[in-house]
């Protein structure tokens, strides 16, 4: 992939009417105050573009974000206080200078900053899945316990997933080249299952990376409900305004850790299993993980099939909770899942996104 191709892809981010917003906005007088649909559809332009160059600091500071959006240092300022007032923004330290990092998209999407549709939010949740890896800093500390006190496991474990990615890219390529009509080489007979079963999925799910199909599902399956509202209560009780050194709410850990420990519960805390004894473990965790998730749906799904639109989500909620269900449902299969549990993981996927599909036209419908 060329940079130039790569530079198309991210820029699809900001989208013309973000563009659009922003030349509006910087032409309203200072003395003025723009209009709160003008405001909101700003503070999006503003997140997106946080999001686009979140990997780029000196674009992201104040100075940054003026010069990339066009707009006064005073404007841009008075935006990011409000965002990072609403903690849906957050301040980080660079040198000598202040980045700003976009912290609570849920936040951002429930209080009506942003709207996706299905492809943007599957591509921003690669996109921020890698960022976690990177800006999460106390992600790493929190793993190394596994690496120094379970190395045996904790490579076998990595090798396994990285064996079942490699067999993913080829079964994928093999699929490819049947659908062209190019295949030229004789399919190895373990890949022969896999591409049969690949055969129902959809390219954003064949194809995507290793990280996201490891970090979204595991990071959704140990979300604690409420958690952040929690938090939020009890710096308002204690009386705490300032940030706090360490912000433990951002302070997520680090997905693979997670999994290798879970790895070792699974194998009953044996020091050092055989390969067959890691890739049996691994599949087993990978259905448990599937299972966990499909628990945590069913209140919504039970809730569709009754006929109920969800009124307290959004259609972004609804749409990434169908993205987590189908990373979750490849990671699974990929690792030798059963097949009828995946199968019922991606049905619900698809309920899901169907449903929010209803929920857009409705409210369509409703601003016709």
């Amino acid at each position: 992939m060329t940079s130039k191709s790569k530079r198309s892809i991210f820029d699809r981010i900001i989208r013309p009417q973000d563009w659009e917003a922003i030349k509006i906005y910087s032409n309203v007088p200072k003395a003025t105050e723009a209009t709160i649909e003008l405001e909101k559809r700003v503070m999006e332009a503003l997140i997106r573009y946080l999001i686009r160059f979140r990997m780029e600091p000196e674009k992201i500071t104040l100075r940054g974000v003026e010069r990339g959006l066009g707009l006064s240092y005073s404007k841009v300022r008075r935006l990011l206080k409000k965002l990072v007032d609403k903690e849906i923004v957050i301040s980080w330290p660079v040198g000598k200078q202040v980045a700003f990092l976009v912290a609570d998209l849920e936040r951002a999407i429930r209080e009506g900053y942003l709207s996706f549709d299905k492809e943007e939010l599957r591509f921003l949740s690669m996109l921020l899945s890698v960022g976690e890896l990177e800006e999460q800093i106390g992600s790493t500390i929190l793993a190394l316990p596994k690496v120094l006190t379970f190395p045996h496991i904790y490579v076998k474990g990595l090798n396994i997933l990285t064996e079942s990615w490699i067999a993913s890219l080829e079964a994928s390529k093999y699929l490819l080249e049947m659908k062209k009509g190019t295949l030229s080489l004789k399919i190895p007979s373990p890949l022969k299952n896999l591409i049969k079963r690949y055969k129902e999925f959809e390219e954003f799910e064949r194809f995507i990376g290793q990280v996201p199909l490891t970090v979204i599902p595991i990071y959704r399956s140990i979300v604690v409900p409420g958690m952040k509202d929690l938090i939020s209560g009890i710096r308002r009780e204690l009386g705490i305004k300032g940030n706090l050194k360490v912000k433990l709410r951002y302070l997520h850990p680090m997905a693979y850790g997670i999994l290798m420990r879970e790895l070792f519960f699974e194998l009953d805390c044996k020091e050092n299993p055989s390969d067959e004894e890691v890739k049996t473990a691994m599949k087993r965790l990978s259905e448990k993980q599937l299972k966990l998730l499909l628990h945590i749906e069913r209140p919504l799904l039970e809730k569709i099939k009754q006929g109920n639109l969800p009124e307290n989500l959004s259609v972004e909620a609804v749409l990434y909770e169908a993205i987590v269900l189908r990373l979750a449902a490849v990671f699974a299969l990929n690792l030798g899942a059963n097949d009828e549990l995946v199968r019922e993981a991606r049905e619900a996927a698809e309920l899901l996104e169907s449903t929010a599909e209803e929920m857009r036209r409705r409210v369509g419908r409703k601003r016709q």
